[in-house]
């Protein structure tokens, strides 16, 4: 009997698009790739995930190529479109 595999789809917003806020008023609004993986990697830690196959497209490939250069072991998979 094949074991069972569960899977969970996350698709945050970058900051600055869609009804992103921010919890502290002093926190940076800065669009820089390094604060876009920084912000990946904080989500991926505040939801528990140890290791996730990223799936971005443009500015998110980008960010989750970061992660995936920086953090290899964070990375399970890795699928980027244009960028």
């Amino acid at each position: 009997m094949p074991r069972s595999l569960r899977l969970r789809v996350i698709v945050p917003n970058l900051r600055g698009y869609g009804p992103t806020r921010f919890n502290r008023p002093d926190t940076l609004r800065s669009r820089q790739q390094a604060a876009l993986a920084q912000d990946l990697l904080e989500m991926m830690e505040a939801l528990g995930i140890e290791q996730a196959t990223l799936c971005r497209y443009d500015w998110g490939g980008r960010t989750a190529c970061i992660i995936a250069a920086l953090f290899p072991d964070r990375v399970r998979g890795l699928v980027a479109g244009d960028g």
